[in-house]
């Protein structure tokens, strides 16, 4: 088995619904096509991670998850191991989730962005005592378009070293299961805050766990 973005794609919409759409509802979730969706499931059933159920063949077939955690651990891994399209930028700022429930967050309301990191962990399971870094996600149609003039609106700069903000390119699929806060920022899933916080060092393992433990409960 070797995983692919369409294979971590379909596994992301899995892991966050917790159930397997149907080929189309596949299709909608991850942007791809409903071949590429049908041999990825064929992939995963080869990996016991889902299972059949019925009699139906084709786009009317169901399966089921069977290796949630598996599949968790095997997808983490790829998605923290996977170098990503990016943008290193500096901001003067004194608070940074000050900085983003305002300045950025006004700046950037045109733009299809979630965060992620220390700042996803803060705004939804705090454990940590400081944001280091800001790390956040940008639709890929807008990364490429929109975002040059999005960064001088909020006071950024690209940087090659001494980056405060880290921003990366994202299918689709990224902002499956995410959600708007109560300071309306809006936050990745904790499936992808999990893995994006295992590239982080050991400080960021040891977060990574705490987010593991709340989703095993469910």
């Amino acid at each position: 088995f070797a995983w692919s973005p369409a294979r971590a794609d379909v596994a992301e919409a899995l892991l966050t619904e917790r159930v397997v759409p149907r080929l189309e509802a596949l299709k909608r979730l991850t942007g791809w096509s409903v071949p590429q969706v049908g041999q990825t499931l064929r992939a995963f059933d080869h990996q016991g991670w889902t299972v059949r159920a019925g009699s139906a063949r084709g786009t009317g077939a169901t399966r089921e998850l069977a290796g949630w955690e598996q599949m968790l651990e095997s997808w983490a891994a790829y998605v923290a191991e996977t170098p990503r399209q990016s943008i290193s930028a500096h901001a003067t700022y004194r608070d940074p989730l000050s900085y983003l429930e305002t300045a950025l967050a006004e700046a950037w309301r045109d733009l299809r962005w979630a965060a992620s990191g220390w700042a996803g962990l803060q705004l939804t399971r705090p454990f940590v005592t400081s944001v280091p870094r800001l790390h956040l996600y940008v639709d890929a149609e807008h990364f490429h378009d929109r975002l040059p003039v999005a960064l001088r609106k909020a006071g950024l700069r690209e940087v090659s070293e001494g980056a405060r903000v880290e921003i990366w390119l994202a299918r689709r699929a990224v902002f499956l299961g995410s959600a708007v806060g109560p300071t309306g920022v809006r936050v990745v899933h904790a499936i992808r805050l999990y893995a994006d916080l295992l590239t982080m060092g050991d400080r960021g393992r040891e977060a990574a766990l705490h987010v593991r433990e709340e989703l095993d409960r469910g």
